[in-house]
């Protein structure tokens, strides 16, 4: 087989075959028989006895160790389900069942599939990752992004840090308190895809509010508690 590299991700095995046949293989790692399963990475060899009764060493099979991409996310603009991290080979599946043909980042959903679970596996050159089941349904687009906005630690004390879905390139950010007053506002550049922030929030009152996020010409609110 050469020296050829192989990725193996983390539970997973890799089959070696010898390309040719002879009467008897033994490996470097004590197997015999043609083929082999290896669930770990290193340098395999092989060695053969020909029909003649001559012994020959292959040169080394190199199986790697594969990285496991991040594990992706999907998000929802109207119609469109949309992963967010790019530069992958994508396969979008329904229920279970791989979608025949959806292999871009982004995937229109039919009517059809309304209440149904849809994921996405990305791959590189050697490991993949599914998203989390996204559960296609009536709903808005507000109430989806709402769903996918997270502030932490709640409670807070000193620092606010807060995620939100990248729908434009700016958004306006504002800590707003029970009266409805803004005490806090400010303007941030969006990342790609996901938006990680935070907030100094160590010269608030204790007590509850709500994070504000204006983008895209809409509104999105969040509650936290300042201890």
């Amino acid at each position: 087989f050469g020296s050829i590299n192989k990725y193996i991700c983390d539970g997973d095995s890799v089959i070696l075959t010898v390309s040719s046949v002879f009467p008897s293989y033994k490996w470097s790692d004590g197997s015999v028989g043609r083929s082999i399963t290896v669930y770990k990475p290193g340098d395999y060899t092989v060695t053969v006895v020909g029909a003649n009764g001559c012994a020959g060493i292959s040169t080394p099979y190199t199986v790697l160790k594969g990285k496991i991409p991040p594990k992706p996310m999907i998000i929802r603009k109207n119609d469109t389900l949309e992963c967010t991290l790019t530069g992958f080979k994508y396969e979008w599946y329904l229920n279970g069942t791989r979608i025949i043909g959806a292999i871009k980042s982004t995937y229109i959903v039919a009517d059809s599939n309304i209440g149904k679970r849809i994921t996405v596996k990305i791959s590189d050159s050697s490991c993949s990752n599914f998203s989390d089941p996204f559960l296609f349904s009536p709903l808005s687009l507000k109430e989806d992004v709402t769903s996918l906005i997270k502030v932490y630690p709640n409670p807070a004390q000193q620092i606010l840090f807060f995620e939100f879905p990248s729908l434009s390139n700016f958004a306006k950010v504002s800590i707003i308190n029970v009266q409805g007053k803004a005490l806090i506002n400010s303007w941030f550049e969006c990342q790609k895809d996901i938006t990680s922030e935070k907030i100094r929030i160590q010269e608030l009152p204790p007590g509850s509010y709500t994070l504000r996020i204006e983008q895209d010409m809409q509104v999105f609110t969040i509650k936290f508690v300042k201890q």
